[in-house]
């Protein structure tokens, strides 16, 4: 069981200290194993008055303690102990009939199984065999692709660049020595190997068994650097919560929020989100947090090529982004849409950096999320609030043609329009 406060953690980053964490035991790594487990696990939030503790927990239900880092906040991690659980095709079902038992218990606030997080591209690869096209090493291809045109960047940096601005990029990590990242990364964290290395890497893994492995290599490099290109003087704060095959779970992407939260960052990338119709009340809680504390919250709206809802792009709470062809504002034909999705950035075809300080063209609403992030930080940097910056971003969205099929609520956003629109008020 993993004792290190990840709270702690973050308060030594916010100080820009080295961070040094004890080395994990067998039992505390997530390896392999851990990554089975997955969807087995339960995460259970207790209510402090009612005296009820978390050893209670292990004493009245089949589990044990496995993760008590969110111990401040009432939330445990648990694992089931019936072996018989784990012999048959219905783990998950099992352990959301436990989670609906402790649920019901009156010190527990709320119980749920520890769901699978997944690439809000997911469902939908538009690049050869899982992998980004190369196209080499130089960076005049990532500067002045079309969209840096169709955005006006060099008009928009006139006005704001994001300087002094920290975006928090929850994904696979980011390739820590490309010249598009250096310079502008802060030290963050790796949830997923427990230590302080966001490192993106291969790593041999094919979780989802479809044949392709580490098809996530490179993705949260990528996005950071999308974020990079729309605000070129931002501050990334790497959170490493997706495996290098594009898998994490919500309590790993619950702790980063809350973490980055505290850290005082002023944006949370998501280009990720749940296979299937999921909801997590711890991830609504993490995110309420961030809202609370003036904190935008950016989510993918997933690659299923359909209108249903995707989580958590689809909360309140949430700027909730899809993508459109570079020049086109229409839904690509990969990405998802309706009344809540927000808006729409040019998410087809995009260049960006990946490891071994190379370039590639990748697709996706996982490419479409960042620069909408990167257009807050140009808002925020420029004076915007929160609530400001929302509805900058919203209100000089160009609207979709009136005989578009596939609708959302705004449109697809303008950079330089946003800023002027802020300056105005």
């Amino acid at each position: 069981m993993k004792t290190t406060s990840l709270r702690a953690v973050a308060a030594a980053v916010l100080a820009g200290a080295l961070l040094a964490v004890p080395s994990p035991s067998s039992g505390d790594r997530r390896d392999d194993d851990e990554r089975d487990r997955r969807g087995t696990d339960i995460v259970v939030k207790l209510d402090p008055a009612s005296g009820y503790t978390a050893q209670d927990v292990e004493r009245d239900f089949p589990v044990v303690l496995h993760d008590d880092v969110l111990a401040s906040r009432q939330v445990y991690l648990y694992r089931p102990t019936d072996p018989a659980a784990w012999d048959d095709d219905d783990d998950e079902k099992d352990a959301a009939e436990l989670a609906k038992d402790i649920e019901k218990h009156d010190g527990v606030v709320f119980a749920e199984p520890d769901v699978r997080t997944v690439l809000a591209d997911g469902h939908y690869h538009s690049w050869p065999q899982g992998t980004p096209r190369k196209i080499g090493k130089k960076s005049r291809a990532f500067l002045r692709q079309p969209l840096a045109k169709q955005f006006k960047l060099k008009r928009v940096h006139r006005i704001s660049t994001g300087q002094g601005v920290r975006v928090a990029v929850l994904d696979t990590g980011v390739a820590r020595s490309h010249p598009v990242l250096r310079g502008h990364l802060r030290d963050g964290y790796d949830y997923v190997d427990d230590d302080s290395r966001p490192v993106d890497r291969a790593r041999g893994l094919d979780g989802n068994q479809n044949g392709v492995v580490d098809e996530a290599y490179g993705h949260g490099t990528f996005v950071a650097g999308m974020v990079l290109l729309v605000a070129p003087d931002v501050t990334i704060v790497p959170m490493r919560v997706l495996d290098s095959d594009g898998a994490g779970s919500i309590y790993l992407v619950a702790q980063a929020i809350w973490d980055a939260t505290e850290l005082g960052v002023d944006v949370v990338n998501l280009s990720l989100g749940t296979s299937g119709r999921v909801e997590s009340d711890l991830v609504d809680e993490a995110i309420e947090h961030a809202h609370a504390h003036g904190v935008e919250v950016v989510a993918a709206a997933g690659n299923s090529a359909q209108d249903r809802k995707a989580y958590p792009a689809e909360l309140d709470k949430v700027l909730s982004v899809t993508s459109v062809s570079v020049g086109k504002d229409s839904v690509s034909k990969f990405a998802n849409w309706g009344d809540w999705v927000d808006v729409a950035a040019p998410g087809s075809r995009v260049r960006g950096p990946v490891p071994s300080r190379g370039f590639a063209r990748w697709a996706g609403t996982s490419m479409a999320a960042p620069q909408v992030s990167g257009q807050v930080a140009l808002l925020r940097a420029a004076g915007a609030d929160r609530e400001d910056g929302e509805k900058a971003v919203q209100e000089t969205a160009r609207e979709f043609a009136k005989d578009e099929r596939k609708r959302i609520k705004h449109g697809t956003v303008d950079l330089l329009s946003s800023l002027r629109y802020l300056a105005s008020r």
